[in-house]
């Protein structure tokens, strides 16, 4: 069953990325159903989103119809297109993906190893560095009053996340 819904959303991806201005997100109203389906319904939305960001080039290339993922991919293939390598163009654009999708593989490993490692470290960090963050911005800005409505407002939200996170009042 996975097989057919991996099938389904390889055509489905296809269909999204030929098509100039259409993104497997808004395909992916299927994602509400993905829960009754299952790992099905993941399995058929992952598909197709991997599926898209490759063939999307093809438009942009031939074309010159770029998606916002795909803009910055369409000068260099289409001025190779309009020298007659376009075909030249989405090979290299599918020999980068395949890399990609090898070095990726590498990498999820490692970074899996990393997460695990330093899986109690994380949280002790993670209030340093948003304090550190949101005293840069506030110090940054320009004027006494955009300092202090900015401390009003982080003062604010967070009181807001403390109190609809269950912190203050269970």
């Amino acid at each position: 069953m996975i097989i057919l819904f991996l099938f389904f959303g390889i055509i489905l991806g296809t269909i999204a990325g030929l098509i100039p201005g259409l993104h497997s997100n808004n395909i992916t109203k299927i994602a509400l159903l993905a829960p009754l389906f299952g790992i099905e319904g993941l399995v058929l939305i992952l598909a197709m989103g991997i599926i898209q960001s490759f063939v999307d080039f093809i438009p942009s290339v031939f074309f010159g119809a770029p998606d916002s993922d795909t803009f910055e991919g369409v000068l260099p293939g289409h001025k190779m297109f309009l020298e007659g390598e376009g075909f030249q163009a989405i090979n290299l654009t599918v020999f980068g993906g395949v890399i990609a999708g090898i070095i990726s593989l590498v990498t999820i490993f490692i970074f899996t190893q990393f997460i695990q490692i330093s899986s109690e470290v994380f949280p002790l960090m993670i209030p340093p560095i948003l304090i550190f963050s949101i005293l840069t911005l506030v110090f940054l800005e320009n004027t006494t009053k955009k300092k202090f409505i900015a401390f009003l407002i982080i003062c604010a939200s967070a009181t807001q996340g403390l109190l609809f996170s269950g912190q203050i009042f269970p």
